[in-house]
């Protein structure tokens, strides 16, 4: 980081997806009493329905520099969240970022364990 800070024409930025579906079952874990169970109701997609069954958001957050104010970039995308849409995301971050005649961007994404892109 301090290293960006010594470049004006490198741009430090973090970065992370998210993505929401409508027919996905969440994790996750309850406490009922006995005489109740919890029952989770599969979801399915009638055949005539054409619209997504998850939207993707992608984000990108770039902070100051001598020349740029702190900037906060979004992408949302149908469907979740793979290598193509990143890559698409990336390149879209890349070629802004060329028109503001920067030279490289340092970008912070996490490596959480539930990702599974490569």
């Amino acid at each position: 980081m301090r290293l960006a800070a010594t470049h004006p024409e490198w741009v430090l930025g973090c970065g992370d997806e998210v993505w929401w579906s409508r027919l996905a079952q969440p994790t996750m874990h309850t406490w009922t009493p006995s005489a109740r169970e919890l029952r989770l109701v599969e979801k399915s997609l009638p055949h005539a329905d054409s619209t997504p069954k998850a939207v993707a958001c992608y984000g990108v957050r770039l902070r100051a520099t001598p020349t740029t104010p702190e900037q906060l970039w979004l992408r949302f995308a149908s469907g979740q969240p793979v290598s193509a849409l990143t890559r698409q995301f990336l390149t879209w971050c890349c070629d802004r970022l060329a028109a503001l005649d920067t030279r490289a961007l340092l970008l912070v994404w996490d490596n959480a364990s539930w990702h599974t892109s490569q």
